[in-house]
């Protein structure tokens, strides 16, 4: 499957927006699965920022955030 260029620049942009939505957000992120069935690989939202990631990275942020409140 080949995409037109039309199609990678939107996909694109739609990326950078996503990134700039997490980078803005002042945090922690609140991640919240979105919709009702939760997946292995389906997409979290930040609460607060509204930025979006893969189940696993919110998974792994948690985790770390866990981690960094032990101290180390």
């Amino acid at each position: 499957m080949t995409m037109s260029r039309a199609d990678c620049d939107a996909l694109l942009a739609e990326v950078r927006a996503n990134q700039a939505k997490l980078a803005a957000c002042s945090g922690p992120h609140s991640f919240r699965p979105i919709g009702e069935e939760l997946k292995l690989f389906a997409k979290q939202r930040c609460a607060c920022g509204g930025g979006g990631v893969a189940s696993d990275q919110a998974l792994w942020y948690k985790r770390g955030l866990a981690h960094g409140d032990r101290g180390g």
